[in-house]
């Protein structure tokens, strides 16, 4: 497989090719304002009833929007529980402080005035993710599991055999590249991952809302895409 790497006009984009054919394609636009994936410790400026949701302020400069489906509560046994079992202003209101992450990216767009604002800001989740090659983390999350976007079969059964091999670490879920992958090298990841988000977790606090940790780019996306593949050629167009 051969990545291609060009920026044009302030945008990056990035291909995966396989024997000339376009595998994947992933872009960051010049323009955008929030990226898929970015962390923010967001303030809340006012709560929708219609919508059951939050509007929140996530950097003094963009608006997103946070529906009570995806809020998540720590129960009285620790674990965290989906939102939406009572209305989310019994949980937030005005001048609160949440980390959350953005589900959607946000590019201004010309016909902005056209569309309402909870169509035009992005989505935003209190179900923090950490992108790894052979796992994501789940902040919420307190056992293991296999990615859904794993379909075949024969896989996922090689992938619920490892999972004895990571039981000394939780939150984690498993992806395709992490198959024939040695046990020590999967738990190095999620420690590694956790240690992260530990990190980020030092930044929620004050009363100001902003950026913690922006998203992966269209780099980092290709070869997470890419990493159960045999990538031979990477080459940046000047």
């Amino acid at each position: 497989m051969d990545i291609l790497i060009e920026e044009l006009d302030g945008s990056l984009w990035v291909a995966a090719l396989k024997n000339g054919r376009l595998e994947g394609l992933e872009v960051d636009p010049a323009h955008e304002e929030v990226r898929w994936g970015s962390i923010y410790w967001a303030r809340v400026t006012s709560i929708n009833k219609a919508l059951d949701a939050a509007f929140l302020d996530l950097d003094g400069d963009n608006t997103g929007i946070l529906y009570n489906k995806d809020t998540r509560w720590q129960g009285e046994d620790g674990r965290f529980v989906k939102g939406g079992a009572e209305a989310i202003g019994q949980r937030l209101k005005a001048g609160d402080m949440v980390a959350v992450q953005a589900k959607s990216a946000y590019l201004p767009d010309v016909d902005d005035e056209l569309l309402g604002f909870e169509q035009k800001s992005p989505q935003m989740s209190m179900d923090i993710t950490l992108q790894g090659r052979y796992m994501i983390f789940c902040a919420m999350m307190s056992e293991n599991r296999i990615s859904q976007r794993i379909r075949d079969k024969s896989l996922r059964k090689r992938l619920m055999a490892m999972m004895e091999d990571i039981a000394e670490i939780d939150g984690c879920i498993l992806r395709a590249a992490a198959s024939g992958t040695q046990g020590d090298i999967l738990i190095r990841e999620g420690k590694i991952l956790s240690g992260a988000w530990r990190d980020i977790q030092g930044y929620f606090e004050g009363s100001e809302p902003c950026i913690i940790a922006a998203g992966p780019d269209a780099i980092q996306r290709t070869l997470s895409d890419q990493a159960t593949q045999h990538i031979e050629r990477v080459e940046v167009v000047t």
